[in-house]
């Protein structure tokens, strides 16, 4: 059994969601919440650095099963709060996020 997934983050698709991601954290989980917040903050800001870098890198990233859940929540925030009207990139990153 899989213990995670490979995230592709070609053409874009990892600063896409390390952006989804940081923007996520910072209204979910403000710098000056507690310290659970800050623990859950602080692993999704290095999640998004992560994610940022190889997409800079070319290269795919591992995710972590327990990650996918809050991957998923962000994009579908993200692209019903921020970005209206971006549903075909929605859509996109949900997909590559099921394989």
């Amino acid at each position: 059994m899989k213990r995670g997934l490979e995230f592709d983050t070609d053409r874009g698709a990892g600063k896409t969601l390390a952006q989804v991601l940081r923007v996520y954290t910072n209204t979910a989980y403000p710098q000056n919440g507690s310290e659970c917040s800050q623990a859950t903050r602080a692993a999704l800001i290095q999640l998004a650095e992560q994610i940022a870098l190889a997409g800079e890198e070319s290269r795919p990233v591992q995710l972590q099963r327990r990650q996918l859940p809050t991957l998923r929540t962000a994009i579908e925030w993200y692209f019903s709060e921020v970005q209206k009207e971006m549903t075909p990139v929605r859509d996109a990153l949900l997909q590559r996020l099921r394989q």
